[in-house]
C-alpha cells in the first residue's frame, strides 16, 4: 500500500493500535473505503507481526516489538453477497444482520433473536444452557441447589396448534408465575440437520 499512511484516519489507527496492543486480529467499524467504485463502504482488518524471538506478553513489549501489520480491506457488501452464496442454509431460516458497534436497541433485538424460541417466545436451547452454566457455577460456589424439570412432548406441533385456552396462552407458555425469580423456562428442540 505504497502511498497511503493507514494510520491517518482514525477509525484504522484504533484497529491498529488494537490489534497491537491486544496480541489480536482488530477490525475496524464501518469505513469509507477508497479506490472502490460502486459501493465504497468496508472494513479494514489488521493483524500484528511481532520481531522473531522477542517477548510480547505485555502491552509494553508488543508495542516495542512489532515488526510490522498485515492489513486488508474488504468491501462490506461483496463479503456478505458471497456468505450467502456460498452458504447452505437449511429451509426456514431467518438470517439477521447487525454491525458489531450497533448500540441500544439494535443490541437487545439480536441477543432477544439469538436467545428465544420464535414459536413459543421462551428461551431457547443457547439461553437454556447458558442459565443452565451459570446455576451449575453458582451451585459449585454455594448457591442454593436447583433442579431441572424436562417434558418431552411428542408431536409438539400438535398440540401447540390446538385451539387456545380463553386468555389466549399456547400451551408452550404455561404459566410464567410457576416460575421463582430467578429462574429460567426454555424449549429444548433437537437441532437442525445440516445438508
Amino acid at each position: 500500500m505504497i502511498g497511503l499512511d493507514l494510520a491517518s484516519e482514525p477509525a484504522r489507527r484504533e484497529a491498529l493500535e488494537r490489534a497491537r496492543d491486544g496480541a489480536r486480529m482488530a477490525t475496524t467499524p464501518d469505513v469509507r473505503l477508497r479506490g472502490v467504485s460502486g459501493n465504497p463502504r468496508g472494513f479494514f482488518v489488521a493483524l500484528p507481526v511481532y520481531r522473531r524471538g522477542m517477548s510480547h506478553r505485555t502491552p509494553e513489549e508488543r508495542r516495542r516489538n512489532t515488526s510490522g501489520i498485515l492489513g486488508g480491506s474488504f468491501q462490506t457488501a461483496a463479503v456478505v453477497d458471497e456468505i450467502l452464496r456460498e452458504a447452505k442454509l437449511p429451509g426456514g431460516v431467518d438470517l439477521y444482520l447487525f454491525a458489531a458497534d450497533a448500540k441500544g436497541d439494535a443490541n437487545s433485538k439480536m441477543l432477544a433473536l439469538a436467545e428465544t424460541d420464535l414459536l413459543t417466545n421462551l428461551a431457547n436451547r443457547r439461553a437454556f444452557l447458558k442459565h443452565l452454566t451459570q446455576a451449575l457455577a453458582a451451585d459449585s460456589e454455594g448457591a442454593p441447589r436447583f433442579g431441572v424439570l424436562y417434558i418431552d412432548i411428542d408431536d409438539f406441533k400438535d398440540v401447540n396448534d390446538t385451539p387456545r385456552p380463553p386468555d389466549g396462552r399456547r400451551a408452550a407458555s404455561g404459566d410464567r408465575g410457576a416460575v421463582e425469580a430467578g429462574g429460567a423456562r426454555g424449549r429444548f428442540r433437537r437441532p437442525l440437520r445440516w445438508r
